[in-house]
């Protein structure tokens, strides 16, 4: 294989497991928002995977009452 395709392979690899590491540790601060979270995940990972193949930038709005993490969730 080409040493570019291993190293962006690699590059994928190190990035999905932050990725997963990163749900565990929100999943286990928020109790009850697994389903909003796997959302998140769902609809941002692509874009943190592979950002240089988005076109335009990507919008995710977050709505809920006030206190429930919102904010936690993006930092």
């Amino acid at each position: 294989m080409n040493s570019n395709l291993l190293e962006l392979q690699a590059d994928i690899m190190e990035k999905r497991r932050g990725l997963e590491e990163t749900r565990k540790e929100l999943e286990l601060q928020f109790a009850g928002l697994d389903l909003v979270l796997d959302e998140v995940f769902e609809t941002a990972g692509f874009w943190y995977l592979f950002p240089e193949l988005q076109e335009r930038p990507m919008v995710i709005t977050m709505r809920g009452h006030t206190g429930v993490g919102k904010t936690s969730i993006v930092r």
